[in-house]
């Protein structure tokens, strides 16, 4: 608890953290570290809102956790069970002009599941590497995500299929992408990395 606590605070509060990890090992000779520690995480979250890295940290996590992890799942859902079979009973076999091709759907139905796993896996590797700050690695994921979003939408309309719901996902990529540039720049003006550009020049 105190590394997550000492975690939470401002750059400029770091050795006010170091003294607080002192200050528990009188706590814990107290017999109190728990009620001191999470006394510390408490004071420090309260804190996070307040600062500009707190809330950035804030922000990025709940975008991590309310949507690119959320996404992820449900593409992993849609692979796993159901978006290409329900495209192959929906879309095509109950279509005539199509039923001579209904074999060749079957055969490329695991190809479009694997490619929904590539866009979860992307949206999961976006979701870590957001929290990891890692903006460059982030860019090029992004980038294959997005090429791989557009290769599902255009290998379903070849095959003439039903591409509402992967437009719809493409769509909802792009905001991602949107809010992950803008988190990008953010994090980009806050004052530690301000400092810490200036420093390495």
């Amino acid at each position: 608890m105190m590394t997550l606590a000492t975690a939470c605070m401002e750059e400029r509060h770091r050795e006010w953290g170091l003294a607080m990890r002192a200050e528990l090992e009188e706590a814990i000779d107290a017999g109190k570290p728990i009620r001191f520690a999470s006394g510390c995480l408490v004071a420090a979250l309260r804190r996070m809102p307040v600062h500009p890295e707190g809330r950035f940290s804030l922000t990025a996590h709940a975008f991590a956790l309310g949507l690119l992890i959320p996404v992820a799942a449900l593409q992993i859902g849609c692979a796993v069970f159901g978006f290409p079979h329900s495209l192959a009973r929906g879309g095509m076999l109950t279509s005539g002009q199509n039923a001579l091709l209904a074999g060749t759907y079957h055969a490329l139905i695991p190809l479009l599941a694997v490619l929904m796993l590539l866009l979860a896996i992307g949206h999961l590797a976006m979701a870590w590497m957001l929290l990891d700050r890692d903006w460059s690695r982030l860019l090029k994921t992004g980038a294959l995500t997005l090429s791989t979003t557009i290769a599902i939408v255009t290998f379903m309309a070849v095959l003439n299929l039903d591409t509402a719901q992967a437009a719809l996902q493409g769509a909802l990529l792009l905001v991602e992408l949107a809010v992950l540039a803008g988190l990008a720049s953010w994090h980009t003006d806050l004052p530690q990395t301000r400092g810490a550009d200036r420093t390495t020049r």
